[in-house]
C-alpha cells in the first residue's frame, strides 16, 4: 500500500474511534457503535442484572416505544424478553379550543437532557450519580420548560445499591422522561413522567396515559427460558385467582398482578404506583390487559399517523403482510394465558389541570421478585455454595391440598411456615433438622383457610427461602 493510502486509512480509523469510543473491559457496560445497543452487566464485579438497552430512536412498535429493554435477566435467570412503552396519548377536556382535542404521541424523537460528564450526541453516558436532570428536574427554575443539556441518548447512574437508567424524548411540546431503577435485591421500578415546553394547548386541562408492555419470559431452572410455562395471578385483599384467558382488569383496592414460571415457581409481582389514584374511563380502556404473546402485537396499530387516538385492544388491526395481507385479529381475542408466554400491558395515567402547574407527575409500578431468585449454582463462586432450596408448590393454585418440597445442604434446624397476606404465621408446616441433601415434603391443606395468596417460608441459620401459593375455593 502506498504511504498516502496508508495515512488516509489511519485517519479514517482515528475518526471512527473518536466518534465511537470503545468501552473499557473494566466497565459494567459495552456500546455497539453499529447497532447502538448498550449491553449492561451490573454490578461489574458480580453482575446481578444483565440486559440490552435500546435508545428511543431505535425502539420498536409503530412510532417507537421510548427506552426499550431486551433480554433482561436477574441472577442469571430471564425476566423479560422485551419491556417498553409503545403507546402514549393525551385527551384534552371537552371544549378546549385551538384544536386541542386528542393526540397519539410518538416515542422515538429524542430530546436533550443534562448529565455530567456532558456528552454531545453520545449513545450512552456513565453519569456521575445524581447528575442526570431532565425537563422534570428543572420545574420551578428559570426557563424550566426549555430543554437543557446536550445528551440525546441514554444515561446510567451507578449508586452502588441501585442502577438508574434514564432517557428523554419529545412529541411536539411534550417531554417524556422514562427511567428504570434496578435494585440489587431484584426489585425494578419503571417510571414515566412528562413535562412540556410552552404551547397554547397546555393551558387546558387534560389526561395523560402511557401504556407499558411487559413481555415476561420468566426463566426456569438452570437459567433456561420457560415462557411456555408461565401463568398470571391477580391478588387482592378479598382473594386471588389465576387467569385462564385474555382479559382486561382495573386497579381496585390493593390489586396486584404476578407472573410465575410453572416449573420453578419463580415470578415477578407488579404493585401499582401513584397512577392508581386516577380511575379508568372509556378513553383509558383499562389499567391492566393480560394477553398471550404474538410476535406481531407490539402495539394496537393506532400510531401517531393512525386512524384512532385512544388505545384499542378489541378492533381488528390493519392488513398483515406476514399473513397474506389478511386483517390482523384484535389483540384481546380470548386466547388462553395459562401455561404460555404472557404479555402484561399496564397503564399509568394522570391529570394535568392548567398551565401554571409545571411539576412533573412521576408514575409507575414496582416489580418485585417472588420465589427463589438466588444465584444459580453455575454462577456462584466456589466459596458460596447453596445452603437450601425450596421448590414451587404443586398444584398451584389449589383448592384442597398442595405440596411443597425443600432440601438443605448442611445439617441445621429449619422451620417451614405458612404466612398470610398480612404477614401473620398461620401454620407451621415443618420444624426439625433434615438430613443434608434429602428432600423433605410438606403439605398445605385448605381446611380452615380463606381463599387468597399465602407465602411458604423456609427459615434457619443463613437460610431464608420463600414461595407463594394461591388457595381458590
Amino acid at each position: 500500500m502506498h504511504s498516502s493510502g496508508l495515512m488516509s486509512s489511519l485517519r479514517a480509523l482515528l475518526v471512527l474511534l473518536l466518534a465511537f469510543p470503545l468501552t473499557a473491559s473494566a466497565q459494567y457496560y459495552t456500546v455497539d457503535p453499529i447497532t447502538e445497543t448498550v449491553t449492561i452487566a451490573w454490578p461489574e464485579a458480580a453482575p446481578a442484572w444483565r440486559m440490552e438497552v435500546i435508545r428511543p430512536s431505535n425502539s420498536s412498535s409503530t412510532d417507537g416505544s421510548g427506552l426499550e429493554l431486551r433480554n433482561v435477566s436477574y441472577n442469571g435467570r430471564q425476566v423479560f424478553k422485551v419491556a417498553h412503552l409503545p403507546v402514549v396519548n393525551v385527551e384534552y377536556d371537552e371544549g378546549s379550543g385551538f384544536g386541542c382535542s386528542c393526540y397519539r404521541d410518538w416515542s422515538d424523537f429524542e430530546a436533550r437532557f443534562l448529565t455530567a460528564p456532558e456528552a454531545n450526541d453520545a449513545i450512552f453516558v456513565d453519569a456521575e450519580p445524581g447528575s442526570v436532570r431532565t425537563t422534570c428536574d428543572f420545574a420551578g427554575e428559570i426557563d424550566p420548560l426549555l430543554d437543557q443539556g446536550d445528551l440525546r441518548g441514554i444515561a446510567a447512574e451507578d449508586f452502588g445499591d441501585r442502577l438508574v437508567v434514564t432517557t428523554q424524548y419529545a412529541a411536539g411540546w411534550y417531554r417524556y422522561r422514562v427511567q428504570w431503577v434496578f435494585h440489587l435485591d431484584g426489585r425494578m421500578q419503571p417510571s414515566y413522567a412528562f413535562g412540556h415546553t410552552p404551547n397554547v394547548c397546555t393551558q387546558f386541562g387534560r389526561n395523560h396515559h402511557a401504556y407499558w408492555r411487559f413481555d415476561f419470559d420468566i426463566g426456569g431452572d438452570d437459567g433456561e427460558l420457560a415462557a411456555d410455562g408461565d401463568y398470571i395471578v391477580e391478588s387482592a385483599p378479598t382473594g386471588s385467582f389465576t387467569f385462564d384467558t385474555e382479559a382486561r382488569r382495573n386497579h381496585g383496592n390493593g390489586v396486584e398482578w404476578s407472573v410465575y414460571d410453572r416449573n420453578s415457581g419463580r415470578g415477578y409481582r407488579l404493585t401499582p404506583g401513584p397512577e392508581q389514584e386516577m380511575p379508568v374511563d372509556d378513553f383509558a380502556y383499562a389499567d391492566a390487559i393480560v394477553l398471550s404473546y404474538k410476535p406481531t402485537e407490539l402495539d394496537d396499530g393506532g400510531g401517531f399517523s393512525g386512524t384512532f387516538c385512544a388505545i384499542d385492544f378489541e378492533s381488528p388491526g390493519p392488513p398483515d403482510p406476514q399473513n397474506g395481507g389478511m386483517q390482523k385479529p384484535p389483540l384481546l381475542d380470548g386466547d388462553s394465558v395459562l401455561d404460555t408466554d404472557i404479555v402484561l400491558w399496564y397503564r399509568t395515567g394522570t391529570r394535568r389541570t392548567d398551565e401554571g402547574d409545571t411539576s412533573c407527575r412521576i408514575l409507575g409500578p414496582t416489580l418485585t421478585p417472588v420465589g427463589n431468585w438466588a444465584v444459580s449454582n453455575e454462577n456462584k463462586a466456589p466459596s458460596l455454595p447453596s445452603t437450601a432450596a425450596l421448590s414451587a408448590a404443586y398444584p398451584n393454585p389449589f383448592d384442597r391440598v398442595t405440596t411443597v418440597r425443600f432440601r438443605v445442604d448442611e445439617a441445621r434446624p429449619v422451620t417451614l411456615t405458612l404466612v398470610d397476606g398480612l404477614g401473620r404465621t398461620v401454620r407451621t408446616l415443618y420444624t426439625g433438622t433434615p438430613v443434608p441433601g434429602q428432600e423433605v415434603e410438606a403439605q398445605v391443606t385448605a381446611e380452615g383457610l380463606p381463599s387468597g395468596s399465602y407465602t411458604v417460608r423456609l427459615t434457619g441459620e443463613g437460610i431464608s427461602e420463600t414461595t407463594r401459593v394461591v388457595l381458590l375455593r
